[in-house]
């Protein structure tokens, strides 16, 4: 990765600390383990899921799990921890090529971009690069 795009991974970084992240829970039952809970919202989902006529449901989850998408709770819309997927990585960072990311770049899209350049270093290079020079950002040595 060259000097500047590592300068603006630094600086995506710093922006993206002030995420609020929670873990992602699911419902098991068989059925509908695709869904994304919060840890707030996640028992709720269950005894909704029991009321639609299957008694076996129950909570799983509570960690960071891989994802073809940025994951969000089906309830609240609380942003999931998650590690991204190739395909996730290249979905995202095609996002970013169509609507690069400008100066108020905010603390979840900072994340996403994060996690699909940490996943896809090649492919993130020109979109960090471009971003670092928006930003007039100086190339990050080994000092700095």
């Amino acid at each position: 990765m060259s000097p500047l795009a590592k300068a603006a991974l630094a600086k995506l970084e710093e922006i993206a600390k002030d995420v609020e992240l929670v873990d992602g829970c699911w419902i098991a039952d068989g059925d509908c383990a695709e869904f994304n809970y919060c840890e707030k919202c996640i028992d709720d989902a269950v005894l909704s899921r029991i009321g639609e006529g299957f008694p076996d449901a129950i909570r799983d989850g509570g960690w960071t799990t891989e994802h073809d998408t940025p994951p969000f709770c089906e309830w609240c819309e609380a942003k999931i921890r998650y590690n991204p997927t190739d395909e996730c990585s290249y979905s995202e960072l095609e996002h970013f090529k169509t609507y690069p990311p400008d100066a108020d770049i905010g603390p979840e899209e900072a994340y996403d971009l994060v996690a699909a350049a940490e996943n896809s270093v090649s492919d993130a290079e020109p979109i960090l690069v471009a971003w670092a020079t928006l930003m007039g950002l100086e190339p990050k040595t080994e000092e700095s």
